[in-house]
C-alpha cells in the first residue's frame, strides 16, 4: 500500500493549472480594485478636509478684520468703513469711491483707540498680483503697512483662479431690509465673502471646495 500511494504522484495536468492562474488572477485584480478606491477615497478625503480647514481659518481671520471695520475719521463725523482698494504695500490712503471692487477690500481697525483710522491701522485683503487668469493657482493675501517687514502676507494658498474670491455688499433699505449694492456711496451694512479653493493631490485634478461666510459691520450707521 505505501509503495503504491508513493508511486501514485501525478500532479496538476497543464489545463488545471492555467486555470487556476486565471481565477487567482481575477480575485487579485478586484483585491487590488477595491484596495486602489479605498486609497483614493481616502486621499480625496483627506485634501477636501486640508483645502477645508485652511480656507477656513482664513475666512475667520478676514470676516473678524471686516467685522471691526472702523470709521475713517469718527472724531470728525467721517462714518465711511471702506477704503480705496490697490494702495500696495503702502495702504490704502483714500475712501472707496465709485463702483465697489467684487474681488478685494480695504479698511481699517482702530486699533490704538484715537476714534481715527491711522495710515498704519488700514487693511487689504486681494488675490496675488501673479493671479491673472480663472486657472490660476492664487494665494489670497493680506497687506498691512504696520507689518514689519512689510511684505504681504499669504493667508490662504491653492485659491481656485482670479475669481476664487467674490465678495458681495450690502446695505439696507428704506425698510431695514439687507439687499446688494456695489456703489461706494452707500452705507454698507454686511459682507458676504465667498472663497474658492482647489483640492492638492494627485487624484483631484479640477476639484475644488467653496466656502461662504457673512461679515455683518458692527460700526455701520445707519
Amino acid at each position: 500500500m505505501t509503495r503504491r500511494l508513493l508511486a501514485d504522484q501525478q500532479g496538476f495536468t497543464l489545463v488545471e493549472m492555467l486555470v487556476t492562474m486565471a481565477m487567482m488572477l481575477v480575485v487579485m485584480s478586484a483585491i487590488y480594485s477595491i484596495f486602489d478606491s479605498g486609497i483614493r477615497v481616502f486621499t480625496f478625503g483627506n485634501a477636501k478636509v486640508e483645502a477645508t480647514e485652511s480656507a477656513r481659518i482664513g475666512l475667520e481671520k478676514m470676516a473678524r478684520e471686516i467685522r471691526a471695520a472702523y470709521p475713517v475719521n469718527k472724531a470728525a463725523g467721517n462714518s465711511s468703513l471702506l477704503l480705496q482698494p490697490g494702495g500696495g504695500l503702502t495702504g490704502p490712503t483714500t475712501l472707496a469711491t465709485g463702483t465697489l471692487s467684487t474681488n478685494q477690500i480695504a479698511f481699517g481697525n482702530d486699533t490704538n483707540d484715537n476714534y481715527v483710522v491711522d495710515p498704519s491701522e488700514t487693511i487689504e485683503y486681494k488675490l496675488d498680483n501673479s493671479c491673472t487668469s480663472t486657472t490660476s493657482t492664487c494665494t489670497l493675501q493680506r497687506l498691512n503697512p504696520n507689518s514689519s517687514t512689510s511684505q504681504p502676507q499669504p493667508v490662504v494658498e491653492n485659491v481656485q483662479g482670479s475669481n476664487g474670491l467674490s465678495i458681495t455688499y450690502y446695505k439696507k433699505d428704506a425698510s431695514g431690509n439687507l439687499v446688494t449694492t456695489t456703489n461706494a456711496s452707500d452705507v454698507i451694512s454686511a459682507v458676504q465673502i465667498t472663497l474658492t479653493v482647489k483640492l492638492n493631490c494627485a487624484t483631484c485634478t479640477n476639484k475644488t471646495q467653496t466656502l461662504t461666510t457673512e461679515v455683518d459691520l458692527r460700526n455701520a450707521t445707519s
